[in-house]
């Protein structure tokens, strides 16, 4: 399991196809939106919804009814990017 640190826009109450899908994405900067997994950190994931954040995690893949194989993000920290807390 490789660690990851990916920085975006970090989004919830995104839905998908049949439901499938934590209904987080990270969204950065000229990049494809990326599928992110805050159960770990969820206290931190709602102070910086919607904000520029700092996510470090590792990928993982999850299997979905509708949508298949899909690579997820799970977080093991998010911070604001600018390094304020």
């Amino acid at each position: 399991m490789n660690t990851v640190t990916v920085n975006g826009v970090l989004v919830d109450g995104i839905n998908y196809i049949g439901g499938d899908g934590t209904g987080w994405e990270l969204q950065p900067d000229g990049l494809d939106n990326i599928e992110v997994d805050v159960e770990q950190v969820m206290a931190q994931a709602l102070k910086c919804r919607h904000k520029l954040v700092t996510i470090t995690g590792h990928y993982t893949t999850r299997e979905y009814i509708e949508r298949g194989s899909t690579e997820v993000l799970v977080a093991e920290r998010i911070r604001l990017a600018s390094g304020r807390q």
